[in-house]
């Protein structure tokens, strides 16, 4: 019988920029925390959207990150969530922009390039070819994800498929990417993991 990693064990491997330790970490708290924020805006994209922020800030600050008492990173995500929805509560209109970061992730991945540096340019290669190269299944919902902004059900709509082989299909096609990048910027990968895991959860 395999025992659950401790949080602190996570946090020292996330420290030494390791990705399969982040994703066990995301896939940990998701869906507590999203059900956590959700209750209390009662917006589904918002509760999504400031869930990734919080996750992409704790890639952001793992070398500063300690988990409590307990071993768990816990309260610090819940509290960092406090914050996140008091901010929320506090903008003109109680709008949150979505995060600029995730959406260059999203955009780069779609063929094109936000930096100028050759190794942008070059991972943006890489991930273009990668995409044109999939089967159709796999690459046709990602791109009408990622190019047009369709929603999971309106993807499903138009492919006369369910929404969860949708959401398999551009899971697998993240999957794929990842595996494409994982000697590039480590930060870039583990946007690519809260990505896919936002979607596993949608």
């Amino acid at each position: 019988m395999l025992i659950a990693e401790t949080d602190s064990l996570l946090i020292n491997k996330i420290k030494n920029d390791d990705h399969h330790a982040f994703k066990s970490l995301v896939d940990r708290y998701w869906e507590e925390m999203y059900r956590h924020i959700y209750r209390r805006i009662k917006d589904e994209d918002e509760a999504k959207d400031i869930l990734q922020e919080i996750f992409i800030s704790l890639w952001h600050n793992r070398f500063k990150v300690q988990v409590d008492n307990n071993q768990s990173i816990a309260s610090y995500l819940f509290k960092s969530a406090k914050y996140s929805i008091i901010d929320y509560f506090g903008k003109s209109n109680t709008i949150i922009n979505r995060d600029v970061e995730l959406s260059s992730l999203l955009t780069l991945a779609a063929g094109s390039a936000v930096d100028s540096s050759v190794e942008a340019k070059e991972l943006s290669r890489l991930l273009k070819t990668t995409i044109e190269n999939l089967p159709d299944r796999l690459k046709t919902p990602y791109l009408l994800s990622r190019e047009k902004g369709l929603s999971i059900k309106e993807i499903a709509a138009f492919l006369e498929v369910s929404e969860q082989t949708v959401k398999n299909n551009i899971s697998i096609t993240l999957d794929k990417l990842r595996s494409r990048i994982k000697d590039y910027d480590p930060d870039f990968l583990a946007l690519l993991i809260i990505a896919a895991v936002s979607i596993s959860y949608s």
